[in-house]
């Protein structure tokens, strides 16, 4: 119940920034852009104009306008998420290879003066622990 709900709640959070955020910076791209192609074009033909855009700087403040700058936040973000990515799927797996513990047990544990290790631990227990 409790992944469910994480994962609803990660799917209302994609929802609100779509919905908050990005149309209302699509919107304001795309108008920004019309008006260039109004301002700036002839006949289909960029013109002397284009010098004389006033939000010339506004329009190069487009993330595609700076390439590299967009392609370095791009690659720096896709490799944190690997990072994560990794260490969930690593913890996941070391959480399943956990030997079984004693018949009536659910869970081992070893503890010293500031850690608890779990040693073994049963099936339904790591069931409860990875949908929670």
């Amino acid at each position: 119940i409790c992944l469910v709900f994480n994962i609803l709640m990660q799917f209302y959070v994609l929802y609100c920034t779509q919905l908050y955020v990005s149309a209302p910076a699509v919107n304001a791209v795309r108008a920004l852009y019309a008006k260039f192609h109004r301002e700036s074009f002839e006949d289909g033909v960029l013109s002397e104009r284009f010098g004389e855009f006033e939000d010339a700087e506004a329009l190069c403040q487009i993330p595609l306008s700076q390439p590299m700058f967009f392609l370095t936040i791009l690659v720096v973000w896709t490799c944190a998420c690997w990072v994560d990515l990794n260490e969930s799927l690593r913890y996941l797996w070391l959480w399943f290879m956990l030997d079984r513990p004693e018949h009536g047990h659910s869970i081992k544990v070893e503890t010293t003066d500031d850690t608890v290790v779990a040693t073994s631990a049963s099936l339904r227990t790591k069931a409860t622990v990875i949908c929670c």
